[in-house]
């Protein structure tokens, strides 16, 4: 990652290969040991971001026969549907109180979130968006972080 001169951080593509690199190997340890159990790891992930792109990849290779991936999250982990997930960890730390048992046991990807507005509408700062409809998933940290900058400084 570097900073630009505006303040703002941009990933460069040597990083995002890293990443990649890291969740396929990660991915494939993870095969390798369920392999030796002669069983089938069930994934669930988020199947909308790139970040799953790793486990896709993982699955039509060699190591796919021991590799189920579906859509789903932690969700599907504590019902015992998935014996791991890719989740974001305000989802983990939410569920953690029902759920103690629940590890992150690795971060595949950080990343910053982005509010996109369009300028036919007015929206060139944070201020402008209080008066529009915006959309995001409920009981998230999107959802949190973007109301509480809504509500401004307290």
């Amino acid at each position: 990652m570097r900073h630009s001169r505006h303040g703002h951080i941009s990933i460069t593509w040597r990083s995002l290969w890293w990443t990649a690199f890291t969740a396929i190997a990660v991915t494939l340890g993870m095969l390798a040991a369920f392999a030796q159990r002669s069983s089938t790891l069930r994934l669930a992930v988020n199947t909308t971001t790139i970040e799953s792109a790793p486990l896709f990849v993982a699955a039509e290779g060699p190591a796919g026969a021991t590799l189920r991936v579906s859509s789903g999250g932690i969700a599907q982990l504590v019902s015992l549907e998935a014996d791991a997930a890719t989740n974001s960890s305000t989802q983990a730390v939410l569920r953690s109180v029902a759920n103690p048992n629940l590890r992150i046991v690795l971060t595949v990807a950080e990343c910053f979130y982005r509010v996109v507005g369009r300028r036919s509408a007015g929206i060139r700062q944070v201020a402008d968006l209080r008066a529009k409809r915006i959309g995001t998933p409920v009981n998230t940290s999107a959802h949190f972080y973007l109301a509480k900058m809504l509500r401004g400084p307290t």
